[in-house]
């Protein structure tokens, strides 16, 4: 299977199937909702541990079990995401392992800094990342304009602000002042093209389903795409809102 069909660019038959292609949107969003269920409870496990960890044990014990769960995740999570590519490429039925243990990992992430966060400002960030993603649905679904300038730009602001980060990590100690600013420009500037590619994201799935959907991989593999745009905008709005509250 190449790397075309698995993204769903492999030329179909005359004849569409719109149940098909209704039946693979509805597949992609019930893996993406899933997933998110599986993070959120492994976060608020996890999160659970950690408050109970820091009022009933010494700061000793508390950090090493924080640090060896940040570690953990982060070892963990490009080899994940590797094998949920590998295994799409290969068609194989390993994906949903892979998927799964994917989202558990994101959530073991996630787990280690929304302790430290107040569950209002959670609240607030989750809410605005389903009210942002509501409304790039919206446009991935309707708008009759060619999107995919939107994806150029938001790729461009998303290398951009990467290479923001790098110079401002050398300066941030030559001028302190200025590190605070530049991390809220960083920040918003992360957000807006992670937004922008979930608007291409979206648009993806529509033109997949169009075609009268595809495989199951196919599903899982548009599905974790959505998954990780839908997280990475919860984690840049939980920066934002956390800053703004302070």
């Amino acid at each position: 299977m190449t790397k075309d069909e698995v993204l769903g660019h492999k030329s179909r038959p005359s004849q569409v199937s719109v149940a098909d292609g209704s039946k693979f949107i509805g597949a992609v969003f019930l893996y993406m909702f899933l997933a998110l269920v599986i993070t959120g409870v492994v976060a608020a496990a996890l999160g659970a541990v950690f408050e109970k960890l820091l009022f009933t044990s010494n700061s000793e014990t508390f950090s090493r079990a924080y640090l060896i769960t940040l570690i953990v995740s982060l070892v963990l999570y490009i080899p994940t995401m590797i094998w949920v590519q590998i295994s799409a490429l290969r068609n194989s039925k390993g994906m949903v392992p892979a998927y799964v243990i994917y989202s558990i990992t994101m959530g073991v992430f996630i787990s280690t800094f929304t302790n430290f966060v107040p569950f209002i400002d959670i609240a607030i960030a989750f809410g605005g990342t389903c009210l942002a993603f509501g409304l790039m649905t919206i446009i991935a679904w309707f708008s009759k304009r060619n999107l995919s300038t939107l994806g150029l730009i938001g790729s461009g602001l998303l290398f951009g602000s990467l290479m923001l980060v790098l110079i401002n990590l050398p300066l941030s100690m030559l001028f302190p002042e200025t590190f605070t600013v530049v991390n809220w420009v960083i920040s918003f500037v992360m957000l807006i093209a992670v937004i922008l590619i979930t608007v291409i994201d979206l648009r993806n799935v529509k033109e997949i389903a169009a075609r009268g959907g595809a495989a199951n991989n196919v599903a899982l593999l548009c599905a974790l795409s959505l998954y990780v745009d839908f997280i990475y905008i919860f984690i840049r709005l939980l920066a934002l809102v956390a800053r703004a509250r302070r």
